[in-house]
């Protein structure tokens, strides 16, 4: 919607950076709009593509900053300048953190998945996923009662999800708990 307002208030100004932005925008969200299916190797790169287009707009909302508010003597905003600068920098340094720390979510498995069930609490898949992490697909990780817990939410959510059935599998082999082997 912003996008259109920016065309129609100056389009000579505009349509090339809106441009910019959905074509990079729509190329960088079709891998995940479940036309294709794409692993963590594929996703981490997805947050390149939407970088590039925060930095053209923080670059064009700079340069506009910098020509037309900081040098202009006659703008009416010429009291606010400090405050300008300051929440400038704050607004840029809070966009950069974001970036990064969801960049390193996207770059392991595990920070991966638990982004994931913070996201989407009720996805069964995910649940299982996070199940095989405490399963002891990470030795350092290893917690039965976790693995259980998010096996019987994926189960509770998704009874008919087929890979379910292997994961309790191999956790009642971990636990020795044959009956429920046979069952499953």
């Amino acid at each position: 919607g912003l996008s259109i307002v920016l065309i129609i208030y100056n389009a000579r100004s505009f349509f090339g950076l809106v441009a910019i932005h959905w074509s990079w925008t729509l190329f960088s969200l079709f891998p995940i709009c479940g036309i294709l299916k794409v692993g963590t190797f594929v996703s981490d790169r997805i947050v390149v593509p939407a970088s590039v287009v925060a930095s053209i707009w923080i670059a064009k909302i700079l340069h506009g900053y910098a020509t037309n508010w900081f040098w202009n003597k006659e703008s009416p905003l010429r009291f606010f300048r400090p405050l300008q600068v300051v929440f400038l920098l704050w607004w840029i340094g809070v966009s950069c953190a974001t970036v990064h720390n969801r960049a390193l979510d996207w770059m392991d498995s595990i920070s991966l998945m638990n982004s994931a069930l913070v996201t989407c609490p009720r996805f069964a898949k995910v649940h299982m996923e996070v199940s095989k992490i405490h399963s002891g697909l990470f030795p350092a990780h290893l917690d039965l009662k976790k693995t259980r817990f998010h096996l019987d939410t994926a189960r509770e959510i998704d009874p008919d999800l087929c890979d379910l059935h292997k994961q309790y599998v191999f956790l009642a082999i971990q636990e020795g708990n044959y009956r429920e082997v046979e069952r499953e």
